[in-house]
């Protein structure tokens, strides 16, 4: 673990854009889903019924994830 007072010394690291994890709830829905079920998450299933996939449900591409995954 690093001193409170590290980033004096040592500066402040800037994260890019591309080194922070790609699902996150501000990641754009379809992309999320998509990301989602590659990753084979746990919760996946619930995603037909997950409110925040709702504006989805009418999307070729989330409608054949649902089908893969047979819900």
């Amino acid at each position: 673990m690093t001193s409170a007072t590290d980033w004096e010394q040592h500066g402040i690291r800037i994260v890019r854009a591309g080194e922070l994890d790609s699902n996150t709830p501000q990641t754009p829905g379809m992309t999320r889903a998509a990301i989602t079920y590659a990753r084979a998450e746990v919760l996946m299933p619930l995603v037909a019924s997950e409110p925040a996939f709702a504006v989805l449900h009418g999307d070729p591409r989330f409608r054949e994830i649902v089908r893969k995954l047979g819900l």
